[in-house]
């Protein structure tokens, strides 16, 4: 559900046993409900680690200078994302702050960065400096393949060209 100031996500299921909602904001096992559907989403990319993605939500809203999410489990499981305040400020951050306005930049931006710093960069090296899956890499450049923006000159020892469209 989208509020003028939160975004509230929804599950009707409950944490696995052990695991509490304090427990979500630290280092915690994945316990997938349906490991049969978790196993294919690794596999294709849709996940990238496991047992990451409640830190990685802290640790984005911390980055955009957001308040810390809060997780609830009641009848349903639900998180909490506050948005920032009607006039584009979250309350935390000074007036006079540049990168209150900011967007943020996609992984697709963030990696064609990349590859116009260091044309000859590597799948794993774009990996490691986006801080994603060599998958994610993978698919993001298959994507921009397709779109006509990103070509591969030369193959591994190669370099990659952006194609200005």
């Amino acid at each position: 559900m989208l509020f003028r100031n939160r975004l509230e996500v929804w599950n009707p299921g409950t944490l696995p046993y052990g695991l509490t909602v304090q427990k979500l904001h630290g280092p915690h096992k994945s316990l997938p409900a349906n490991p049969l559907l978790a196993d294919p989403m690794y596999w294709n990319g849709y996940i990238e680690k496991v047992g990451t993605g409640t830190e990685d939500i802290i640790n984005k809203c911390r980055e955009y200078g957001l308040k810390t999410p809060e997780f609830y489990q009641e009848e349903d499981f639900r998180v909490v994302i506050w948005r920032v305040d009607n006039e584009g400020i979250d309350p935390k951050r000074s007036n006079d702050d540049p990168t209150a306005f900011q967007s943020v930049p996609t992984d697709e931006e963030k990696l064609l960065e990349a590859i116009k710093e260091t044309p000859s960069i590597s799948r794993a090296e774009l990996s490691r400096r986006l801080k994603i899956s060599e998958r994610q890499v993978r698919k993001i450049t298959d994507q921009l393949r397709e779109k006509g923006l990103l070509i591969r000159e030369g193959g591994n020892s190669g370099k990659w060209v952006i194609n200005k469209i």
